[in-house]
């Protein structure tokens, strides 16, 4: 079985399409959503929403203004069972045949790449453990995932990327990454090709709603 673990701190509208879109994945497999002391009530809401699905839903109890992704992710883990993790962000959708479409080797994991979610990523349970999951001490998101791939790369894994075709990220603004950052406009391109983005993305979630 695979364990789809998908954190959550400030969108859950986001969140509510992706999980939406992931209901329809076929094969065997479990969704945790990890609730990072979110203000809009992403636990509570998916509980009222999807009263009947086979849906676990972790709060943690952390101080207001924190993120840490790789904490989050490893909470996450924790509350799973799947033989497989999967690890994708609340802004991204996947397909109905995105499971069936990527087989879970021995001695590989899966990635998005450097322009596509590359944050997704796919590892066995075993293989995730033996590096001791993602490293807390690097806060907030865009270099944790790095981390954790250059330490599976060096356990002897082979790094394997995703179909781009079948996921792809919601469009956002870059703001709250940059004031995290303290850089002025280092991270721009979403903002730049926003409306560009809205566009594509609108038609690729009329593909999926539409299989």
């Amino acid at each position: 079985m695979i364990s789809i673990i998908i954190p959550c701190k400030n969108r859950l509208n986001h969140l509510s399409s992706t999980y939406t879109l992931t209901r329809k994945l076929g094969g065997e497999f479990e969704v945790i959503i990890v609730d990072y002391n979110c203000p809009m009530g992403t636990a509570q809401h998916f509980k009222n929403t999807f009263p009947n699905d086979k849906l676990k839903t972790v709060i943690a109890e952390v101080g207001k203004e924190e993120w840490n992704l790789s904490h989050a992710r490893n909470i996450g883990y924790k509350n799973s069972v799947g033989d497989a993790l999967l690890f994708i962000d609340a802004d991204t959708i996947v397909k109905p045949n995105f499971l069936t479409s990527h087989t879970m080797n021995e001695g590989a994991f899966f990635t998005g790449t450097w322009l596509h979610s590359s944050g997704c990523c796919m590892v066995w349970r075993k293989d995730f453990e033996k590096v001791k999951g993602y490293n807390e001490c690097v806060g907030g998101w865009g270099s944790e995932d790095y981390d954790l791939y250059r330490r599976l790369t060096e356990s002897g894994l082979r790094q394997t990327h995703f179909i781009e075709k079948l996921y792809k990220n919601m469009p956002h603004h870059d703001k709250i990454r940059n004031e995290y950052h303290g850089y002025k406009d280092i991270h721009k391109s979403n903002d730049e090709n926003y409306h560009l983005m809205q566009k594509e993305f609108k038609s690729c979630l009329e593909v999926v709603v539409s299989e």
